[in-house]
């Protein structure tokens, strides 16, 4: 029998995305956002949650899909990467699921330069498209962040 992997399903611009599970810390609101001069044009600007300043990706830019402000139907998952963590700003989060080995189908199968994605799968007559949150990332490797804030500092966190 071969290992099921967890992932967590989310949505852009009416399309299926998934994210391994391993790599999520947890999904939140979105609150506002602090722009930052001079960011990626994917950054949307940085965010604090327990003392850390994070970066806001706005996964829409990133993957050429139609703009959409930022608003409280808007969700945040926060993610580990190895580089760092980091929000991803996404339209809905659904559920997480499980997709046996054997039912991925690795991107580099279907494009020669595939980016992010690591894989595409069916789950009821959807396609999802499998990312890799450290390829996702790649954009923004120049950015430096502070990882804290001082407590006097501090903002909202989510």
């Amino acid at each position: 029998m071969r290992h099921a992997n967890a992932y967590l399903l989310l949505h852009l611009a009416e399309q299926h995305y998934a994210l391994p599970v391993a790599s999520v810390e947890r999904v939140v609101r979105a609150v506002a956002v602090t722009p930052l001069p001079e960011a990626p044009d994917i950054v949307a600007g940085v965010i604090t949650v327990a003392g850390r300043i994070l970066p806001v990706i706005d996964l829409r830019k990133k993957l050429r899909l139609p703009d959409r402000p930022l608003s409280p139907d808007v969700r945040f998952v926060i993610v580990n990467t190895s580089q760092r963590l980091a929000v991803f700003a996404v339209d809905s989060v659904t559920e997480i699921i499980q997709i046996p080995d054997q039912e991925l189908v690795a991107a580099t199968s279907l494009l020669p330069s595939p980016g992010a994605l690591r894989g595409l799968t069916v789950n009821n007559d959807e396609i999802i498209l499998i990312e890799d949150p450290d390829l996702l990332l790649a954009a923004t490797d120049n950015l430096s962040l502070p990882t804290t804030v001082p407590d006097q500092q501090q903002g909202e966190s989510p």
